[in-house]
This record gives structure tokens, sequence and C-alpha cells, in this order.
């Protein structure tokens, strides 16, 4: 229900209470007075006969008696008169005999044990009466000759009442309507309508209008809440501003740092690069000499020519890598049963690992969950690892493979993932310690027949990245090694990542 709505009932029901009590205090205290009259009137015309009847009793002129009571009933209507004698007789009464009921014959023999006056009212009665008793004495007061019982109808009071009772409730009933109504159109006026317009507001707020207004001219708590309010929006404003010109300045920083980090890691790139390709085409450039300064026989020629093939080999395998490493296409991300694909990896390394003279098992755990992944990616993930892993191992060592299902957090304290792993474990030679914060540096080796390029992990932690994976090294020189990679079950898809249905 509307605040309007409220107050108005509130105020409605309040001023309904305040107004009935007041109209039955106008009530009460109307037939208080009405009855006060009643009470003056009737003994004083019970007086005004009393003497006349009194010694009429005592002379034993009944005739006299009635003669009275007709002339005060001409004078002084509705008045209705009884006179009983000392043993309860009626001696003379009204000419109707409307009065002698046993409201006045109760009334009289009151008045005789007491000796004294009695005024009653039968409120029982239709119309309600008054009357009043009084006690007929002889001359010495002391003896009593009868009663005499004055009784007046209050039917006139009784409809001054009842037409004051239907003033005051069609008072009533006029105040509630009009105060309701009043009521109604002063709240809609004041409060629903200045509240609807701030509510509106707000919700246009809400959704991200800030330039959303109220009026604010009226000096009360609703003016003061409108004028809060707009100026509440329009610090929201300037903060958005703020934040949107903060976020644009950020951007413009992260870029400028990209484009930073991309020269420092071109400047790595080339200085390594040199580096490596500086050694075989020294070798190249120096066996080509040779072949020119001097004349050779075809054996020593043919010598010469598979060093320099080699060593041709050897930078086209650095360039092919590095291409591949700095030049990854966009991901294409399918639904993937990794235990599947990663053994159909590990039967294409089967051949190699069997010529090394390594075994290789896999474990797969069942019933686990399909990952959303670049199956490519993924296959040359795991080739690097297997690949890395055979070079560390000797002879007649062993290379384990487990896929089975887990979680991770991609932050320290951040919230878990469900993921479905894999496990590369060998018992090779091991890293030393000093080297595992760098092994995923391109270009990075620590094979000393510098067979090694130094980005294949490189290559496995970029794939895990885009992928929003996580990979965690163990290692102990001379125990082995074991990678474990984290893939999401879901919520795990790359921003540039399509899918292929």
């Amino acid at each position: 229900m509307r605040i309007a709505y409220k107050l108005n009932i509130a105020l409605s029901t309040t001023g309904f209470i305040l107004f009935g009590a007041y109209a039955f205090y106008l009530e009460v205290n109307e037939e208080h007075g009405l009855r006060k009259v009643a009470e003056r009137e009737v003994p004083m015309l019970g007086r005004a006969i009393l003497a006349n009847v009194e010694n009429a009793v005592r002379e034993n002129e009944i005739e006299d008696v009635r003669e009275t009571i007709e002339g005060m009933e001409r004078a002084a209507a509705p008045v209705e008169i009884i006179v009983y004698g000392k043993d309860g007789q009626v001696l003379a009464e009204s000419p109707l005999n409307r009065a002698n009921t046993l409201f006045e014959k109760r009334l009289s023999a009151k008045a005789a044990r007491a000796n004294d006056s009695v005024l009653e009212f039968d409120f029982t009665s239709s119309p309600w009466r008054s009357a009043v008793a009084f006690p007929l004495h002889e001359e010495n007061d002391v003896t009593q000759l009868g009663t005499l019982v004055v009784a007046r109808s209050l039917s006139d009071i009784q409809a001054d009442l009842r037409d004051t009772k239907v003033a005051i409730t069609v008072d009533v009933l006029l105040f509630v309507i009009v105060s309701s109504f009043l009521g109604w159109a002063m709240g809609r006026t004041y409060i629903g309508d200045p509240l609807n317009n701030l509510v509106n507001a707000m919700r246009q707020v809400r959704v991200g209008d800030l330039h959303s207004f109220v009026v604010a001219k009226r000096q009360d708590e609703i003016g003061e809440v409108a004028s809060e309010f707009n100026i509440m929006v329009s610090e929201l404003s300037k903060a958005r501003e703020t934040l949107e010109k903060e976020h644009t300045d950020r951007l413009h920083l992260e870029l400028a740092l990209r484009q930073a980090d991309k020269l420092v890691t071109i400047g790595q790139l080339a200085a390594t690069l040199a580096h490596e390709i500086g050694s075989p085409l020294q070798v190249i450039t120096g066996r080509a000499r040779a072949l020119l300064e001097r004349d050779y026989d075809r054996e020593r020629i043919q010598r010469h020519a598979e060093v320099i093939a080699v060593q041709g080999e050897r930078i086209a395998a650095i360039v092919e890598q590095l291409l591949g490493y700095a030049r990854r296409r966009p991901p294409e991300t399918v639904q993937t049963d990794l235990g599947k694909l990663v053994q159909s990896v590990v039967e294409l390394f089967a051949l190699e690992a069997r010529q090394a003279q390594v075994a290789v098992g896999v474990s797969v755990e069942p019933d686990l969950p399909s990952v959303v992944c670049d199956q490519s990616s993924i296959q040359q993930l795991t080739f690097n690892l297997l690949h890395n892993a055979l070079a560390s191992t000797s002879t007649g060592g062993r290379i384990e493979v487990l896929i089975g299902s887990g979680s991770y957090a991609l932050a320290e304290g951040g919230a878990s993932l469900p993921s479905v792993f894999m496990e590369v474990s060998d018992n090779g030679c091991g890293i030393p310690e000093k080297n595992l914060p760098r092994i995923f540096d391109p270009f990075f080796t620590t094979r000393a027949d510098a067979k090694g390029t130094g980005l294949g992990l490189a290559v496995v932690k970029n794939v895990v990245d885009e992928h929003r994976g996580k990979i965690k090294v163990t290692s102990a020189v001379g125990k082995g090694s074991k990678f474990r990679v984290d893939l999401p079950i879901r919520d795990g898809l790359p921003n540039n990542a399509h899918w292929i249905t």
C-alpha cells in the first residue's frame, strides 16, 4: 500500500475516533442537560398544585381535586396527575387515566414510606417519563392523607436527543468523507506524486542514465530528499566521467607498457636468436670459406657439405620453433575428451620412446568430464611435455602420464575451479632448483648437447595461458620431474576463441 494511502487512512481513523468521542460527549452532555431541565420542571409543577390538592383532600372535596387536575393539565400538558389515598386507592387522576401504572404506584409507595418527595425517571417506557411524588398531610404535618404523583412525558426530550444523535452522526460521516478526500488529494499532491517522480528517476539511474534529475523546489523533507538525490546523481556522473577518463588513461598506459614490453622482448629474442644462430652460421661460414680457398678431394668436400647441411637444418629448426611461438593462430575450441586426446599423442610418441628404450605408461580416471579446448594446441602441449621428459630420461627410464579430475585456483587465495588435469612425470635427471623460475622463458635450455632451442616449454606455457588453465612443476635433481597442467571444465574459454560446430 502506498504511503499516501496509509497516511490518509491513519488521519481519517484518528479524526473519526476524536470526532466520535467528542460527539459522544456532546450527546451525553445534552442528555444530562435535558434531565436537569426535567428534574427542575416536574417538581415545580407538583409544588404548584400541592397545596390546593392537599387542602381539598383534607376537606374530602374530591371534585375540587379533579377540577384542579383538569386545570393543571390544560395549562401544562403533557403533565399527568394522580392522587392516591392513604390506603393506596386512586382518589383522582387525569381524565385519560394515562399515568396510573406500576411506575407511579411504586413511586407513591416510596414517597409514603420516606414521608418526603421522591423524583424518578422511567426510561423503560415509550416514551420516557419522569415523575415526582409528594406525601399529603393533615394540618399537623404528621398524619398522612395520601400521595400526589405528577408525571411528565419526556417524548419531546427524547425527540431532541434523537435529532441530536442524527445530526452528530451526519456530521461525523461528512467529516470522514471530506477528510478522506482531502487527505487523499493532499497525500497524492505532496507525497505520492513527488515520491513517484523520485522512484522513476532512481530507475533511470539504475539503468545507467546519470542525467535524470527531479524538481526540488519544495521547502520540506521531500524537497530535501529530491535535492540530495540530484546532488548524488551529479556526483555519480562526475565520478563516472573520472573513472572513464582514468580507464582510458590506464588503457593508454597499458598499451604503452605492452609496446615497451614488446620492444624488450624483441630485444631479448633478437639477442638470443643472434646467439643461437650465430654459432651454426660461423660453422657454415668457416666451412664454406675453406671450400673456396683450397682444393679438396671429393671426400673432404662431402664432409664439409654435411656439416653445412646439419648447421643449416639447425638454423631452420630454430626459426620454425620461433615462428610457432610468436605467431599462434586463434584457438578453435570444442568439447574434448582429454583422456582420448592425450592417448592418441602418446601412441604417436611410442615409437620414439621405444627407440630410446624408455617406457611410457598412461592412466586415465573413468567418467571424466569433457573440457573445452583447442585440440591442436593441446596435442602440441602434450608432445612438447613428452619430448622434454624423453630428453631428460636415460635408457631404461620411465615416463608416466596421468589424466584425472581436480581443481585449481588461478590466483593465490582465489576461488577454486573444477578441472581435468594431465600429469607428465619422469625419473630422469631433474631440474636444478635455481633454474625452475626460468624454465618457461623463451630460448632458456639446460641441455648440454645444445640440441634444445628453449622454446618447447615456452609454447606449453602459452597454450595453458590461452586456455586460462594452470601449470605446476615439481622437480628434484637425479630423481626426475613432474609437470601438471589443469584445464578448466567450464568458464575457461579465451576471449578470442570461437566454436567449431
